[in-house]
């Protein structure tokens, strides 16, 4: 079976959220938005259009680029797993 691979290429729209025990919600995405690498400083929870929890969330190793699809003007939510830091979103499109 051939695999899909989809690329995406940088808005050149970027923006950090720093992150603590509450969630708190970046800005909307760009309505050209399509993807998006995030990148945490430390271990935390990700939401896309709801409240990051330990439940409602993706967990983010720290240092380590994450690539998701994301539905353009959609808000991303975090909070932290055990220590406070900062997510790095940087915007793609097709």
């Amino acid at each position: 079976m051939l695999a899909i691979k989809y690329y995406f290429r940088p808005l050149g729209v970027n923006q950090v959220k720093a992150f603590t025990s509450s969630a708190s919600a970046a800005s909307a995405v760009g309505t050209q938005t399509y993807a998006v690498m995030l990148h945490a400083s430390t271990d935390c929870y990700v939401n896309f259009g709801g409240t990051a929890s330990a439940t409602a969330g993706v967990f983010l190793q720290a240092d380590e680029p994450y690539i998701f699809d994301i539905h353009p003007s959609e808000v991303i939510s975090v909070i932290r797993k055990t220590g406070d830091g900062n997510l790095e979103i940087s915007e793609l499109t097709q």
